[in-house]
């Protein structure tokens, strides 16, 4: 028994709730210099070992604030100077996630999650502190939050098949993921062609880094994301081509990032009549290839092989995206009635929240 009743939280988190709301009343100057402290450990944590001005740049703040803030943690025993730079010690790492609830709570993320879950319709949405936009190192939060309710997920909905999507979104989640046994076989496969330069972001490096996390099997998809139509009707002919479309149609969740509609069309270098349609169309979101507007419309699918927003199978879906410039675009992909699950930021998700109570 974890105290929990079913309609509401614990007596203890109640109890909680009620010691930061008073805390904020008579002490808020407190309560502002805690959250400073804890960002600035969890900022250490993520890039150890890092110096003192590059903390400084990374949470923009003067360096003589960094300076006095980590050398205060450092009389407490939860940060270690070494000379590749500052490091969180064993003390720091417990105060890390010993805060995190408290943090969560005085931060309100909680009631957030459950706000925008009811007004996208989502199952769950997972928020972590911050704004990907201003800290780097969130990425590496929302990777681990990603991991967290994934080995949920596989257990609990006995996950057989999942397919994954290249980017720093789903590969922030594999890293994160820790060596488990889920005590099946589990097949990971890309969800579509790679496309870029650097080869662990790539559908397929995922694919293998996850089946390997696992202990499952994987497949390789060795097709271009973009690819003439001449080119795409001849391999959609090859027995290969045929079989690993059966394989990703079957799977059972489906890992993804979401990208600005207009970036995404130029980082996959499609031709400018193509991105002036987006513009005019109004896409603002992007996701497995698909150009979407406000509305959740495909206005413009890429010429690829694999899985897109239209012909999705009935699969779970676990998009991860964050930072408050991709607030519009998340919400656009939202609209399209496919997510299920959702793990963001502070930033997208105050900004998100910003605009859907706005149309009410």
């Amino acid at each position: 028994m974890n105290g929990r009743d079913n309609n509401g939280p614990n007596s203890q988190e109640l109890a909680l709730q009620e010691l930061v709301h008073y805390g904020q009343k008579v002490v808020p100057e407190l309560i502002q210099q805690l959250e400073k402290r804890y960002t600035i450990l969890r900022s250490i944590y993520f890039a150890q070992p890092i110096g003192r001005r590059v903390l400084a740049a990374n949470l923009r703040m003067g360096e003589r604030i960094v300076r006095n803030e980590t050398d205060f943690l450092r009389t407490q025993g939860l940060v270690e100077a070494q000379p590749g730079g500052m490091v969180i010690t064993p003390e720091g790492e417990e105060v890390i996630f010993g805060l995190e609830q408290l943090i969560r709570l005085l931060k309100g993320l909680t009631s957030l999650e459950e706000e925008l879950a009811s007004r996208l319709g989502l199952h769950k949405v997972i928020v972590v502190s911050g704004d990907l936009d201003q800290e780097r190192q969130v990425l590496k939060e929302m990777g681990r939050a990603g991991a967290n309710f994934l080995q949920e997920i596989i257990h609990k909905d006995k996950i057989e098949t999942i397919a994954v999507t290249g980017g720093t979104s789903t590969l922030s989640v594999v890293e994160s993921l820790p060596e488990i046994s889920p005590g099946r076989s589990i097949l990971v496969v890309p969800a579509r062609g790679g496309f870029g330069t650097e080869m662990r972001t790539q559908a397929n490096a995922i694919a293998a880094l996850l089946a390997g996390k696992l202990g499952g099997e994987y497949r390789l998809f060795h097709v271009p994301d973009a690819l003439s139509p001449q080119a795409r009707l001849a391999l959609l002919e090859e027995p290969h081509i045929q079989e690993m479309l059966r394989l990703m149609t079957q799977a059972q969740l489906v890992i993804h990032g979401i990208g600005d509609a207009v970036e995404m069309a130029k980082r996959r270098h499609l031709p400018q009549v193509e991105i002036s349609w987006l513009m005019r169309h109004g896409a603002v979101g992007e996701a497995l290839g698909s150009y979407v507007d406000k509305d959740g419309k495909v206005v413009l699918s890429a010429r690829n092989i694999g899985l897109n927003l239209q012909e999705l199978p009935p699969a779970s879906t676990l998009a991860v995206a964050g930072g408050k410039h991709k607030a519009q675009a998340i919400l656009a992909v939202a609209a399209t009635g496919v997510l299920k699950y959702l793990v963001t930021d502070e930033g997208a998700a105050q900004a998100m929240l910003e605009t859907l109570r706005k149309k009410n």
